[in-house]
């Protein structure tokens, strides 16, 4: 009687990993949200982060730890289809203008960092025109059973708020 209780329960226990299993699809509904490259734990800046918004629009936003970059934001469409997440790049965010300087020690991680210049939004056609997708897949659910971490291609990313404007947008956004 023993082993039929221990065997029952190890049932149990399988087909509840099974049903957690089933439910970790990745809906648009439960990809919506702000997703950080490598971490859930937010610094004094945002590592690279997707935004995806319930629209079907996404913003990729590069890390606010580079202060020499030129390009902040690439914003665009998506879908899902088929364990495969489809992006079509229509801007990019980009600072124009400006001057290098030296970086703050301690503060800053660069020697030099750009200084001044105009945030511009600039439309682009994207070659791919969304028919190159990505691979993405779970990588985290919470007990649960909610998802807390994604892959999409080899990168992880973990997400920080259900709410795609909870954090940073770039600076001119499209509608």
């Amino acid at each position: 009687m023993k082993k039929v209780l221990i065997v029952g329960i190890a049932l149990l226990l399988y087909l509840a990993g099974f049903a957690q299993r089933t439910d970790s699809t990745i809906t648009q509904q439960k990809l919506i949200g702000v997703w950080q490259i490598n971490s859930a734990t937010l610094g004094s800046a945002l590592q690279e982060n997707f935004q995806f918004f319930p629209d079907g629009k996404f913003d990729f936003n590069f890390s606010e730890y580079d202060d020499a970059q030129r390009i902040l934001a690439l914003q665009g469409h998506y879908h899902l289809k088929d364990g495969y997440l489809y992006m079509t790049v229509k801007s990019r965010v980009e600072i124009t203008g400006g001057y290098y300087t030296k970086g703050s020690p301690g503060f800053q991680r660069a020697e030099f960092v750009l200084e001044g210049g105009k945030v511009e939004t600039v439309r682009q056609i994207d070659s791919s025109g969304g028919k190159d997708p990505f691979i993405i897949s779970v990588c985290k659910i919470s007990k649960t059973g909610k998802i807390m971490g994604i892959q999409i291609d080899n990168n992880k990313y973990f997400k920080l708020s259900d709410n795609p404007s909870a954090f940073r947008k770039p600076a001119t956004r499209q509608k």
